[in-house]
């Protein structure tokens, strides 16, 4: 089924290619030299996918990689974190002071 659609689009391609095109003589041969009958075609096609999924699981191990030493190095802004924890507990503090300080003068 497969190979049965792919020639129908390498006919249709073929159909359109113009003489005009500097790609024509590569979209000539590619075509006069795919035969979907053909054993040794069916096999230079499935290594070149073959190739090309090895191509593209490289790269995405390469892009994890390269993400993952990004998140390493540059870690949480611990500076910022420490500045945010000490005004809490500053506010915390003096509001429960003026609390404690209100209720006990009020009493």
């Amino acid at each position: 089924m497969e190979s049965c659609s792919f020639s129908k689009n390498a006919h249709s391609i073929h159909a359109k290619a113009s003489s005009a095109d500097p790609n024509f003589l590569r979209v000539s041969v590619a075509y006069v030299s795919f035969d979907p009958t053909d054993a040794e075609t069916d096999r230079r096609t499935t290594g070149e996918k073959r190739r090309l999924e090895n191509c593209e699981r490289m790269a995405a191990r390469r892009a994890l990689s390269a993400l993952h030493s990004l998140s390493l190095c540059q870690g949480p802004p611990w500076e910022v974190l420490t500045v945010v924890e000490e005004e809490v507990f500053l506010v915390l503090g003096l509001s429960i002071g003026i609390v404690y300080t209100v209720l006990h003068f009020t009493a």
